[in-house]
């Protein structure tokens, strides 16, 4: 949808002023111009048969947009303008014209469009990765490079749960709590620790690790 800009003209013989300017859309917009000195309106000219369109990116009108000198636009009071130069700033007036003769020029309106969007950046690898966190990297097109930290709050280690079912170790623990690997060794203080070799099941919620309750002893850590 282009966004309408506003302009008055004064009847025939009467330049009009120039009024506020919204918005442009990025490559278009449509300029729209109505009869001043009475309640703005959507509205024609009194008398007017119809309108002649000037654009341009002078402020001077030295030159003019391809196709919008002095362009018969008909007896409407808005044109639409599309495939224009993104950020270009833009000047249009307007006159108006019966079989008596045209008006002088009306007052000038400036608008730009909007600038294109930025080029895509490139991610790339994090770097700092620890335990609680990691700086993620990326640069853009133009070769800058940015950088943010992400890092976590440290936060109560989980709860080994544990528990005997037959011939059978039963430990868990809940599964918000990911990354953890569960390791023992056979005596304390431990010179070494050993990564439990099966792997975790899901269960309503907590990683579950079954071992057979074999001779000797082990005693069981959570660990990332």
């Amino acid at each position: 949808m282009a966004v309408r800009l506003s302009l008055w003209l004064c009847c025939l013989e009467l330049s009009g002023h120039t009024a506020r300017c919204p918005r442009s859309r990025k490559h278009r917009f449509t300029g729209i111009w109505r009869c001043g000195l009475q309640k703005p309106r959507r509205s024609s000219v009194s008398g007017a048969t119809g309108y002649r369109l000037d654009v341009s990116t002078s402020t001077t009108f030295s030159s003019y947009l391809s196709g919008y000198q002095n362009l018969d636009v008909g007896n409407v009071t808005s044109r639409s303008l599309s495939a224009l130069i993104a950020g270009t700033t833009y000047y249009y007036r307007v006159r108006a014209y019966n079989s008596g003769g045209t008006s002088g020029n009306s007052g000038t309106i400036k608008v730009t469009t909007l600038p294109n969007p930025p080029s895509v950046p490139t991610a790339n690898a994090a770097s700092g990765v620890t335990s609680t966190g990691f700086t993620a990297n990326w640069s853009s097109t133009s070769g800058n490079s940015s950088t943010i930290t992400v890092t976590t709050s440290l936060s109560a280690p989980p709860t080994l749960g544990r528990a005997r079912q037959g011939g059978n170790l039963v430990l868990a623990w809940p599964t918000n709590f990911s990354g953890f690997t569960l390791e023992f060794p056979i005596d304390l203080p431990a010179s070494s620790w050993t990564s439990n070799p099966a792997s975790p099941a899901i269960v309503s919620g907590h990683f579950v690790v079954t071992n057979p309750i074999s001779g000797g002893q082990k005693f069981y850590r959570l660990k990332k």
